[in-house]
């Protein structure tokens, strides 16, 4: 196997079983019971098709965007996963996770190549 089939793989692999995740969720109706984390799955795989073909077709500095951009939108979906059901999480775990968010937001505009 070629570093590039490899790398294909990889990639493809992703989407591919967060999409059984989703429909073994969904057939379940555990989607209603764990809504979070359901949603997470889905918006997996809408990153992927959009991630996937910038990353092959586009530039670079796309990429860099599409990249942070894509990485923003997982933690906003990722963050009532880590914390679900909400008694588990108290109002300093999450008011320490929107200050790491903030930061990491911040940082990334001025990390950003200049155009």
């Amino acid at each position: 196997m070629s570093k590039e089939q490899l790398q294909l793989a990889l990639w493809i692999s992703q989407p591919i079983l967060q999409a059984i995740i989703a429909v073994v969720v969904y057939r379940r109706r555990l989607h209603k019971d764990f809504p979070a984390f359901f949603s997470y799955t889905v918006a997996q795989i809408g990153i992927f098709a959009v991630e996937y073909p910038v990353y092959n077709w586009a530039g670079a500095q796309s990429y860099f965007y599409v990249f942070w951009i894509s990485a923003a939108l997982n933690v906003v979906f990722a963050h009532p996963a880590w914390c679900w059901p909400p008694s588990i999480c108290s109002s300093e775990i999450r008011r320490r996770l929107k200050t790491i968010f903030a930061t990491v937001s911040q940082g990334i505009f001025v990390a950003a190549p200049a155009t």
